[in-house]
Parts: structure tokens; sequence; C-alpha cells
């Protein structure tokens, strides 16, 4: 047993020890799953994720409130006080331990949606796999630590899962080549090809003292992809951009509420470009720039989306994402893992609001279902783009993050050499060419990086906040 190790501790308190002996048993059960049935070991390992969080708030008399779940330990809101105490809880973890945490919590929520998803699993189970072996691995380094802070246990260091064999896989190797078999024809995208070409000028890498705006993509670029907090460490650093008179803009699909919760600290003093280029808006709930679709428009597309075999639709507006009904898959998932500012209505194409996106979700292949037929009718009319899996959003052809960031370009009188702009993805391409100063985050697509003039580390290694930090200190 690779967490024998617990027995041992020799918690100072009864209620340390509850925790301790209800830990153990969650783990004993999680290996016991492994081999058996990775999913169900995954979800095990999310909640002992949880009951870790439990013991270093008992441990160091932090406060949070017994019904506290995992998200309430790691992620900000706006809720002051919930700050000072998330602030509280990590200041006594350490950095590499907080990471654990927030991608255990990440893989944990990929396991529970594919358990309510079953259809999911069979698409998905390569990742699935792999996700729970880097669960099991993360979860002994987190316990390990714990025990050793906490319980002063020692020669605990030479304990590691090294199983090199997966779950219906030979080996770890044979699997990441599947998987990388599975990004290449994702790859293969049915829109047309970006006309965004990068300029070739000559010159190295600026000093942060002749940057005057820096713009960043989010999920898949500084922060995993469905994650509910940045990394704490980002906060001091937009702070001292914004004393040095440097704009900072959060460019996302996302809508702007749930990004002004994901930079709670922050969030009055930066810029943000939310819906991929829909709006551009300022930290105290400025609207500069719209593109809301038609309303013939927009009926004319959900009615022809809804005959779409089992897809749903979200219509994102200015302060609100609309779906039709609360039943439905989007409407939990959307409020709960992206925090969204949502509402259920009964009729998606009469919104009283400005909508300038029409997301089509479907939970296997979105991209099929819309290619089929739909993408030939509507190619000349409005701007269809995969994001991800499981969606393909319709929008105004003029929407994109490339022309939303020269809004606030031209707004500001900055020009091209003096931004810098990080991203990872095909809708990141627009605004990489806006910028002498671009960077593709080490994990970005291949056709991101040809397009960057410089590649950072990845997302996982905090690429954005290691260029950020260099260029800072300089």
């Amino acid at each position: 047993m690779y967490f024998e190790f617990i027995k041992d501790a020799a918690p100072q308190t009864e209620e340390l020890r509850t925790l301790h002996e209800s830990l153990y048993e969650l783990l004993k059960e999680a290996e016991e799953l492994y081999w058996s049935t990775p999913q169900k070991s995954g979800m095990l390992l999310r909640r002992a994720t949880e009951k870790v969080c439990r013991i270093y708030n008992s441990y160091y008399e932090i406060g949070f409130p017994e019904n506290m779940v995992l998200e309430d330990y790691l992620c900000y809101t706006g809720e002051d006080a919930h700050n000072v105490m998330v602030s509280r809880f990590l200041s006594v973890v350490r950095k590499e331990q907080r990471d654990y945490l927030e991608w255990l919590r990440v893989w944990g929520d990929e396991c529970i949606f594919m358990d309510e998803n079953p259809h999911e699993i069979s698409r998905s189970q390569d990742k699935l796999y792999l996700n729970v072996k880097k669960m099991m691995t993360a979860m002994l380094n987190v316990t390990r630590e714990m025990c050793e802070k906490i319980d002063r246990m020692e020669q605990l260091k030479k304990t590691t899962f090294d199983d090199t064999v997966l779950p219906g896989y030979q080996s770890e190797e044979e699997l990441e080549e599947l998987l990388w078999q599975q990004e290449e024809r994702e790859k293969k995208e049915f829109f047309h090809p970006s006309p965004w070409k990068r300029e070739e000028t000559g010159k190295g890498i600026r000093t942060m003292s002749e940057i005057k705006l820096i713009a960043s993509d989010l999920d898949g670029t500084l922060l995993l992809h469905g994650a509910q907090k940045c990394n704490p460490e980002l906060f001091p650093l937009i702070e001292e951009l914004t004393e040095r008179g440097i704009y900072f803009v959060a460019a996302s699909g996302r809508q702007y509420a749930s990004l002004k919760k994901l930079f709670a600290p922050v969030a009055d003093r930066i810029l943000y470009i939310p819906d991929n280029g829909g709006f551009v808006r300022g930290g105290k709930g400025e609207t500069w720039l719209k593109r809301p679709m038609e309303k013939d428009l927009i009926r004319a597309v959900v009615e022809d989306a809804e005959k779409l075999p089992d897809v749903e639709l979200m219509l994102c507006g200015r302060d609100y994402a609309y779906v039709g009904s609360e039943d439905g898959r989007l409407y939990n998932w959307m409020r709960e893992a992206y925090r969204y500012e949502i509402k259920a209505v009964p009729d998606l194409a009469d919104i009283d609001d400005d909508i300038v996106k029409i997301s089509i979700f479907h939970p296997e292949e979105a991209e099929r279902i819309v290619k089929d037929w739909f993408y030939d009718k509507w190619k000349d009319t409005i701007l269809l783009a995969p994001a991800g899996v499981y969606w393909v959003d319709c929008s105004e052809p003029s929407i994109n993050k490339g022309s939303a960031l020269q809004f606030l370009l031209d707004k500001y009188e900055i020009k091209p050499d003096e931004v810098m702009v990080f991203g990872d993805n095909i809708n990141d391409l627009g605004m990489l060419a806006c910028a002498k100063e671009s960077y593709a985050i080490g994990s970005a697509r291949d056709e991101v990086k040809q397009a960057a003039a410089h590649v950072a580390d990845t997302m996982h290694n905090q690429g954005v906040i290691k260029v950020l930090k260099e260029q800072l200190l300089k």
C-alpha cells in the first residue's frame, strides 16, 4: 500500500486524528479501484484532496467553516473575507503543493463530468486513464508532504507511486502516443485557415520599460481549462504593472462576469476582452465596444442549430449567458465550473440583450455535427470557430480577440512595438498579430508557435508569470 504511512501519523488532536483516518480510508479505496475502475478512483482522489485541505485548515487553525468545499479553499471570489481566508490557507502551503492541489481539483472535475456524461467516456478514456495516473502520483506527493510538515514524519522521500503501467494500456508512452494522435486529428479544423501573419522585425526582446500594454489569453495559457482561480503570484505582478502605467488585458472566450470573479483581487484595475472579442470592457463595468448579432440572424441561427442532433445552445450577452433549461447539461456546469452568470429562458431566439455569440455544445463531437450540413449553410454569413472538443462558436465575422485588442490600442494610442501578448490557440492569432512582443505558450498549438515572435514555458510551468517576472525584474 502506497499510503500506509498515513496510519503511522500522530496528529495532535482528536479532530486531526479523525481527519487523518478518514483520509487514509479514502486513499485505500482509491488505490484498490485504480486498476479496475480508474474513473471512480479519480473521483475519490478529488474527495481526498478536499480532506487534505481540511487537515491543513484544522492544523493551522485557519478558520474555514466545516461545510466549505474544495473550491472554497483554493479559489478567490469577490468576497473580501473569503479572499483573506484563501490567502491565509495558501500561505501555509508551498507553491508546489498548491499546484498539486489545484491539478487534483481540475482532473477530478473531469472525472465527475464523465461520470455524469457516460457517453463521453468511450471517446476520452485515454485521457481519463492518464489523468488518474497523474492524480495518484500528485496525491502521493501531497500526502507525503502533509505528513512531513504536520506530523514530523521522516523517511518519506522514497515513497513514490512509480507504476509505469496504466490500467488498460501497456505503458504511459503508448498512452501519450494515442493522445498525440487524437490531438493531431482534432487539429484538422473545418473553418478557414487564419490570415494572421507575424511580421519579422529583426528586433530582440523589448524591455518592460518600453511596453505599455500586456494582453493574455486565459484557458490553456494563463491557467488550466476551467480553473476557478489564478495563480496568486499573478496579482502582485499586475499591481506592479499598473503602478508603472502598463495596462493588463484579460482576453478570453469566458464572459465578463466570470472574468471579474477570476481576477477578484485586481478586478477593477485591469481591462477585459470577454466572449472572444464580442465586447471590450473596463474594470468598473464600462462597455466601450460591443458587436451584437442582428436579431433576425440570431433567430435564424438558433432555429437551425436546434435541429442538430443532441446539442444544447448557449447565447452570450452583455452580463448573462442564456440556455434553454435549468435541467440541461450546461446550466449547472457553466455556473459551477466557470462561475457564469447564467439564466434559463423559454425562447432562446427572443432575448432582450446584446447577444455576441451563439455557442453550440455537444458532449462528444461538436465539430463533426456542425460540419455535416450546418457549416456549409452558414459559413459565408457568420464566423464558425471550434472551441475545444465540445463547442462551436457562432458570431459576427468581425468578432475576434485581435480586432478587440486593436480597439484598445487605438483608444490609448499604443503602437504594436509597445505591446506584449500571450496565447495558445487559433483564436489568439489575431492578438499575436497586434504585438511585436508576441509569445506562444510552450504547450500552444504549432500554428500559434509559428506565428509568435517567442515561445514561453508551458502553462503548467507558469510560462506567462515567468516572462513577466523576468521582464519586471530587469
